[in-house]
């Protein structure tokens, strides 16, 4: 272990004065419900997320909470930077201003306060969770640091409720997507294929209609391999063509699909980035596809005889 914070996260509802605060949630207890976050002082294991209003906390800011754009949507529809809520906590309502409101949270909680000024609202100061850092970041060690803590302190007469790695996490929020992912892969590749039989099928009339010139070119000494070449290099020149001409609606596209799939399940658009070294297999991919769709015309162009030419009419 390099490093260690001890965090608390606490559920917690929105209260009204004289009312029962009740929060709607799955029967996990997790998924639905809110939590609160609770920052130690100088923590290194926090990066602000990215905020849709107001501003980020400072440190040891007191009766000012960040909430995130899900309990807005859910719970808080109306609620705007510099409103005031009451929260419940324990049982006790307390009262916060909302300085910022976070676009996506993924650390643990949907509202972020600070550990003084959780303290100073409800009088406690009981961690109930700790993050540490380890010098490897394989699942191997993380599970021995995990099981060693957790030996630790239960001998200290501690219960240790449950120990999650950052890669499991990041693995449970990948697999909530990937079904997606696996239909827009599925159907990339349909695409692709359907594109490539357009390619082969078309190349193939080029070549018929092309029928005296290779026959020419055979005649005036031209060999097999160059004009296999030639072919195959037309067709990878209509593929990149291809790739360019669709860069602009592909990335329309991406960006329509984003925002509707975050708004359906995060309450917001998905962050709209561009990977470089996806971008260079899908280049590659469409290459390879129509050197093996125009390698049949391809083939055909380079055993055309001078009288198979002249014979075409």
């Amino acid at each position: 272990m390099t490093h260690v914070e001890a965090w608390s996260i606490i559920q917690t509802g929105i209260g009204q004065p004289g009312q029962m605060s009740v929060t709607r949630t799955y029967p996990d207890q997790g998924h639905g419900s809110m939590a609160i976050s609770v920052i130690p002082p100088g923590s290194s294991l926090m990066q602000p997320p990215r905020l849709l209003e107001g501003r980020w906390l400072h440190p040891g800011e007191t009766g000012a909470v960040v909430i995130s754009q899900s309990v807005r949507a859910e719970v808080l529809p109306d609620i705007r930077s510099g409103d005031t809520v009451q929260l419940s906590i324990g049982g006790h309502l307390t009262s916060w201003q909302v300085v910022g409101i976070a676009e996506f949270v993924f650390q643990g909680g949907s509202m972020f306060m600070t550990e003084e000024g959780f303290e100073a609202a409800t009088g406690l100061n009981q961690p109930n969770v700790l993050r540490i850092v380890t010098d490897r970041h394989d699942e191997e060690t993380r599970t021995a640091v995990a099981n060693a803590t957790e030996r630790v302190l239960t001998q200290a007469s501690i219960t240790v409720r449950s120990s999650a790695s950052v890669s499991r996490f990041e693995a449970a929020g990948t697999g909530h997507l990937l079904p997606i992912i696996l239909i827009f892969l599925a159907l990339s590749i349909g695409m692709g294929v359907v594109g490539s039989v357009g390619l082969a099928s078309t190349m193939s009339a080029n070549v018929l209609e092309r029928t005296r010139e290779f026959g020419v070119m055979h005649a005036i000494g031209a060999s097999a391999t160059a004009v296999r070449r030639i072919v195959i290099s037309e067709g990878i020149f209509i593929a990149l063509m291809s790739c360019i001409v669709a860069t602009l609606p592909a990335l329309l596209l991406t960006a329509v699909m984003s925002a509707g799939l975050g708004n359906l399940f995060l309450y917001g658009a998905l962050p709209f980035q561009v990977s470089a070294l996806a971008s260079l297999i899908w280049v590659v991919v469409v290459i390879v596809g129509a050197v093996l769709a125009t390698l049949a015309p391809a083939v055909r162009a380079s055993r055309l005889t001078v009288r198979e030419a002249l014979a075409y009419l």
